[in-house]
C-alpha cells in the first residue's frame, strides 16, 4: 500500500505540485481526474497556484524553509511529504523533541536553522515511537532530507521489521454439551455488562441496571458507555458524548472529564484518544472524594486509529500497528505486517490475546494474535474466507482463551485450539467472564455456560 502510495505520488507530482499551494495546469488536472472519477469537487481553491497566480498559502509546520519567494517545486512537495511521513511514524514532528539550545515553542526557528531530529542533542519524548520503526531505506530517506537538505522522492519502501513467530498449531474437533443456566434478567436489552465485587452491573440502551436498582445516570443518546474499578470500593460510570468523556460515581456525582474521540476499557482503567494522545484514565478514593488521574500512554494519529474493546489499531501509511496497553504505565506498539493491505473491520483483546476481522478483496479474514509475556513478539494465526461477524472472545485467568463464531467456539490456549459444534452462543451473543466462569448476553438475559466432562 505504501509503495502504491508512493508511486502515485511520484507519478502525479511530476505535472503537480502540492504542499498546501499546487501549481498546477488546471485543463491537465481535469483531465487526469476525470479519467477516473465520474464527478470532481475542488476543495481549498483559495491555495491553488496557476501560471498566472502565485499561491503563497501553507502551513507553517511544513513549509520548505530553501524555498524563497513561495516558489514551490516537487522538490519542496518532497520536503512536506517527508514531515508529515515522519509524523505518523513516530508521533511527532520532526522539528519537535528537547532540546538544550532551544525553547520547545521555538521549532519554526529549529526549521529555519535545519535542526532536526537527528541533532544528536535532541531528546524525544517516551511515548513517541522508536525511529527503528521506520524501514530503513525510508529512515536513510529522511536523514538526507531533515540532515543533508536533499528534496528528492523516498525510494521504494523497504523491508519492515518482522516480529511475528511462524508457528504450527495443532486442531482438536470435539462436540460437547453445556450446562446453561440463566442468571438475570433485565426490562431491556443488554448492550454490556460489568461485574463489581460479584455484583453484576447491566449496561442497557437508557439505563445501567443493578438488580432491581437503576443507577441514576442518563445514558441515553450517548456515543458509549463502558464500566471499571477504582482502586476503592466504587464502580465508575464513563459516558462518551459529543467528545468528551464525563466520568461518574454509582450514586450519579460527576467527579471528572476528558476530551475523547473515542474510549475503551482495560487494566482497570479506561484509556481514551484525543489530539494525537492515547490517556491513560484511572481512579481512586481519597477520603469522601474520588480522584480522576490521567497519563499519556502512547502517541496515536486521530485520522488513522481505530478503538476497538481492549485494542486500539492504527494505520501509518499502509502499515498497521497494534498499540496495546497490557499494564498500567506499560504500553506497547508493535507493527503487524499480516494486517498490511487489509482493511481492520474489528477486533476484541483481552489479556494476551488479541482477535482481528479485517477484508480484502471482498473476503474476510479472521486473525488471532497471541503475545508474548514482554508484549514484544507474537504469533499468528489466520482464518481465511470466513462470513463477516463480530469478534467475540474473553480470556480466562488460566490463560485459555474462548472464541465464539458463526456456528462454533474455539478454545485455545499457546499453540493447541479445540473447536467445538453446536454451541449455545455465537459471535452475536456476546461473552464475557466472571471469576472464570463464562457468561454470555441473549437479548434481555444474561446467562452462563459451561462444558459437561
Amino acid at each position: 500500500m505504501v509503495n502504491a502510495l508512493v508511486s502515485q505520488m511520484q507519478a502525479t507530482l511530476g505535472n503537480i505540485h502540492s504542499a498546501n499551494c499546487l501549481a498546477v495546469d488546471l485543463n491537465e488536472l481535469n483531465e487526469m481526474i476525470a479519467k477516473k472519477f465520474d464527478e470532481v469537487y475542488f476543495i481549498d481553491v483559495d491555495s491553488y497556484e496557476t501560471p498566472s497566480y502565485h499561491a503563497t498559502a501553507i502551513m507553517e509546520s511544513i513549509r520548505d524553509r530553501l524555498v524563497k519567494g513561495n516558489k514551490w517545486h516537487e522538490g519542496s512537495d518532497w520536503f512536506s511529504f517527508a514531515i508529515l511521513a515522519f509524523q505518523m511514524w513516530i508521533g511527532i514532528h520532526p522539528y519537535k523533541g528537547k532540546h538544550p539550545d532551544y525553547k520547545s515553542s521555538e521549532w519554526p526557528k529549529r526549521m529555519d536553522d535545519g535542526i532536526s531530529v537527528f541533532d544528536p542533542k535532541v531528546t524525544l519524548p517516551r511515548t513517541c515511537n522508536d525511529l527503528s520503526v521506520i524501514p530503513k531505506s525510508h529512515l536513510g530517506w529522511l536523514r538526507e532530507v531533515f540532515v543533508n537538505d536533499a528534496r528528492c522522492a523516498p525510494p521504494a519502501m523497504g523491508d519492515a521489521l518482522a516480529v511475528s513467530v511462524p508457528t504450527a498449531f495443532k486442531f482438536i474437533a470435539a462436540s460437547k454439551s453445556f450446562d446453561v443456566n440463566l442468571v438475570e434478567q433485565c426490562s431491556e436489552d443488554i448492550k454490556d455488562v460489568f461485574n463489581f465485587m460479584g455484583v453484576n452491573y447491566l449496561i442497557g440502551e437508557t439505563n445501567i441496571h443493578k438488580g432491581r436498582a437503576i443507577v441514576p445516570i442518563d445514558i441515553a443518546d450517548t456515543d458509549r458507555v463502558i464500566m471499571c474499578e477504582s482502586q476503592g470500593i466504587d464502580p465508575i460510570v464513563c459516558v462518551l458524548k459529543d467528545k468528551t468523556v464525563k466520568f461518574y460515581s454509582e450514586s450519579g456525582m460527576e467527579f471528572g472529564s476528558i476530551a475523547a474521540n473515542d474510549m475503551m476499557s482495560r487494566n482497570g482503567c479506561v484509556y481514551t484518544t484525543y489530539d494525537g494522545k492515547l490517556m491513560e484514565n484511572s481512579f481512586m478514593r481519597m477520603g469522601e472524594k474520588l480522584i480522576h488521574s490521567c497519563r499519556q500512554a502512547a502517541s496515536v494519529m486521530d485520522l488513522t486509529t481505530q478503538v476497538f474493546n481492549g485494542v486500539v489499531i492504527q494505520d501509518l501509511l499502509g502499515k498497521k500497528y497494534i498499540t496495546l496497553p497490557y499494564g498500567k504505565g506499560l504500553c506497547t506498539n508493535m507493527p503487524v505486517k499480516e494486517l498490511d493491505g487489509y482493511r481492520v473491520l474489528g477486533a476484541r483483546s483481552e489479556r494476551n490475546v488479541c482477535g482481528v476481522m479485517a477484508e480484502k478483496g471482498g473476503k474476510y479474514y479472521r486473525f488471532v494474535l497471541i503475545f508474548n509475556s514482554d508484549y514484544n513478539k507474537y504469533t499468528v494465526r489466520v482464518v481465511k474466507d470466513v462470513p463477516y461477524s463480530d469478534i467475540n472472545l474473553t480470556v480466562l485467568p488460566n490463560g485459555i482463551a474462548v472464541m465464539a463464531n458463526e456456528s462454533d467456539v474455539e478454545i485455545f490456549k499457546d499453540t493447541s485450539v479445540k473447536v467445538v459444534d453446536s454451541p449455545p452462543f455465537d459471535s452475536t451473543k456476546k461473552i464475557f467472564n466472571s471469576s472464570g466462569v463464562i457468561h454470555y448476553i441473549d437479548g434481555k438475559e444474561l446467562y452462563t455456560a459451561k462444558m459437561k466432562g
